[in-house]
């Protein structure tokens, strides 16, 4: 154990001096093309000024890609932490394992020890639950990004089910835009914000409107919950309590 951990912790220090090193490239770049621009503007042509403009329109995307990209590995880590417990002699203890193959396993699987109390009053093990968990990130601020999220971790979920290998479910989307209304479409906002402002219809009363609409939801049979979160903190969360296309909201 201790050399993975060791590993995997000159894993992040390696990255995290990569990240310091293109950091300062990235500067270098930015002060090429801002020359380029001083000269570009000096010129009677204008030569090069829409290469420029390019260029940093291109860095604009790359820069969003990699915050997106990199929000979603990291919320992995999170939720591992998150959903990882260990009590006096494992009891009411939950192990979370990242998933080595983004292929055959889930973001994170979870290993928990479920209690009983029998005869004498002695705590035995009754059986052990397995979770999946897909985890997904958006920083974009339409809500189409986040509803092609959930769509895809529900469909990755339905194959998890398929295993065999899970007794339990759960969809978790962290949604880092606070101008997106996912689970509401602009349209369904406009009708809907005032009865949301004055608590009559919450996030999860539209979560659980909207999600019976993507196929792989009404596919999966095992428990299943699907939350959402922004800043760490769930807005809004529905199961289907094990039943087939049940819809229930939590929050």
């Amino acid at each position: 154990m201790q050399n993975h951990i060791e590993s995997a912790r000159g894993n992040l220090s390696n990255g995290d001096k990569y990240y310091r090193w293109v950091s300062t490239k990235m500067e270098e770049y930015i002060g090429e093309l801002k020359s380029a621009e001083e000269m570009s503007s000096h010129d009677q042509g204008g030569r090069m000024s829409h290469e420029v403009e390019q260029a940093s329109e291109g860095l604009e995307a790359w820069t969003k890609n990699y915050y997106n990209k990199s929000q979603a590995y990291l919320y992995e880590v999170q939720k591992a932490r998150d959903h990882t417990r260990v009590g006096k002699n494992f009891v009411d203890s939950a192990i979370a394992i990242l998933g080595a193959d983004t292929d055959k396993d889930p973001d994170v699987r979870v290993e928990k020890m479920v209690w009983t109390v029998v005869d004498d009053n002695k705590m035995v093990v009754a059986r052990r639950d397995t979770q999946a968990l897909e985890l997904k990130a958006s920083t974009s601020p339409a809500e189409s990004a986040v509803s092609s999220l959930v769509a895809e971790g529900l469909a990755q979920l339905e194959k998890r089910q398929g295993t065999k290998q899970y007794t339990q479910l759960l969809l978790t989307v962290h949604n880092a835009d606070v101008r997106n209304t996912y689970p509401f479409t602009e349209t369904r906002w406009a009708k809907k914000e005032k009865d949301f402002r004055s608590g009559k219809w919450s996030a999860s009363n539209e979560l659980a409107r909207r999600v019976v609409n993507y196929g792989s939801y009404n596919g999966i049979e095992l428990p299943l919950d699907v939350r959402l979160e922004h800043d760490g903190r769930k807005y809004a969360a529905i199961t289907n309590g094990g039943v087939k296309g049940q819809v229930t909201e939590l929050m």
